[in-house]
């Protein structure tokens, strides 16, 4: 039978993957969606207008692509390898891409500079916020 207004819905899809895996590799997104956030409100608040503010965090978007997010960065040049190695979402997707392959290719280092990463990004996102914040206000 169709689903119709009138009807329950259907039941939501289930996750594929198994609980315990589920478990293992849910904090990371987690622990960077905060860490963004923090930088996305600092990089707000420190927007002169609404525009500015909505453009900025745009910057951010630009990193994967200059990451190892679909290239393999021994393949780079050499001044844009220099920099995928050293931006922090290059060890983050490689994080990421160990825990889907189901953790058999994760290296334990590269997971601790992604958690550091993503703890060093919040907590300087925090900071700058809260000091962006304190400030006296420009009319």
């Amino acid at each position: 039978m169709p689903w119709t207004p009138t009807t329950s819905p259907p039941p939501a899809p289930r996750c594929a993957c198994p609980t315990s895996s589920r478990r293992r590799w849910s904090p990371r997104p987690r622990l960077l969606g905060l860490a963004l956030a923090w930088l996305c409100v600092a990089l707000g608040l420190n927007a002169r207008s609404v525009e500015t503010a909505s453009n900025t965090p745009m910057i951010l978007l630009l990193l994967p692509f200059l990451g190892s997010g679909f290239v393999p960065v021994e393949t780079m040049p050499g001044a844009v390898r220099w920099f995928a190695e050293y931006q922090p979402f290059t060890p983050i997707i490689e994080t990421v891409r160990g825990l889907l392959a189901g953790g058999a290719d994760l290296d334990g280092s590269v997971a601790a500079q992604a958690v550091a990463w993503c703890v060093v990004l919040g907590v300087a996102g925090y900071a700058w916020s809260r000091a962006l914040y304190r400030r006296e206000r420009r009319i």
